[in-house]
Formats: C-alpha cells, structure tokens, sequence
C-alpha cells in the first residue's frame, strides 16, 4: 500500500502531465536511442516502462537505435515534403561545412530559383541557366544571379569546389538584399 505522500506526488505529476497527455494523444514519438540509455539491463528496462507508460496513454512511440535510422524514420513518418525539406537542410549543414561535391550545384541552384520565386521571379523550364539569367531584367539581383549561374556550370560540369563555396556567399547576398 502506497502512503499518502507517494500517492500525493503521483497524483501532481500525473495533474502536470495531462495536457501534453492531451496535445500529443495519437501523434508517433520518434526516439533515438544509444549510449548510457542501453548500456545496461537496468537502463533498458527504464526506457522500455517509459515506453509502455507512453503507449498506454495513446501516444505510439517508434524506437530507432542509430542517426540514418532515425532520419528515414521521421521522413517516412512525416511525409514526403517533411522528407524533402528534411534533406535539404542535411545538405546545406554539409554545404557549410566547406564539404561540396559537384552533385551540390543543382542544390545550390534550385535555392536561388527559390530566393527568386519568392521575388516574383520564376524560371520556365524550358529555359536553360544561362537563358533564364539573361532574360532578368538588368538590376543587382541579375547580376547576382548571372554569377551564381556561372558558378553552378564551374561546379557541376567542371567540378571546381571552389565555385560551390562562392556559389554559398553569393546565395547569402542574394537572401540579404
């Protein structure tokens, strides 16, 4: 039999934990776990009651053990724009890191269609790189956007990594003005 203090606290925490109980009731927990939290028995069996107690409230909770696992969970389970804006900020993370491969032009090159988009400026498909760039109205922003389209050819076809981390201020620049 519980005592009255016991049973006082529980009933606190439980009073504490009933709107998040609320908000997230039918939403999938996606948890990473490694280190300390499975290096033992004890450690295990904590997380696993933890899990059961989730569960029992109706919040499902999907267990991955390792980053890319983890990644692909939460694509899967969020969807497929999720999924896409998900590995789009993996790559401009890597991008800034200075790690820039050839395949990244095409990255870099639909951020700045994106920057221009929002700008009222929307490349038709039929129209090449350096098309698109010529038919900008004269103004900084073309100027911006004729070097950045210089820079995606150095760095796509002539695998210059150095034109990709210019290609990153430049995208900066064009962001700020």
């Amino acid at each position: 039999m519980k005592d009255v203090g016991q049973r006082t606290a529980e009933m606190a925490a439980l009073k504490h934990a009933t709107p998040y109980i609320r908000l997230f009731k039918g939403k999938t927990f996606v948890v990473k776990v490694g280190g300390e939290a499975v290096e033992t028995e004890a450690a295990i069996r904590g997380l696993l009651e933890q899990v059961h107690t989730l569960h029992q409230v109706g919040i499902p909770v999907v267990l991955v053990h390792g980053g890319l696992v983890a990644l692909i969970a939460v694509g899967l389970l969020c969807g497929p724009r999720c999924w896409r804006a998900l590995i789009a900020r993996l790559h401009v993370r890597r991008l800034s890191r200075g790690e820039i491969a050839a395949s990244d032009a095409a990255v870099l090159y639909a951020r700045m269609l994106h920057i221009l988009r929002r700008r009222g400026y929307d490349k038709p498909g039929w129209l090449t790189p350096a098309e698109f760039a010529r038919i900008l109205p004269p103004s900084p922003t073309s100027i911006v956007v004729a070097n950045i389209t210089s820079l995606y050819n150095q760095l796509r076809y002539g695998q210059q990594t150095d034109a990709g981390i210019r290609m990153i201020e430049l995208l900066k620049e064009l962001e700020s003005a």
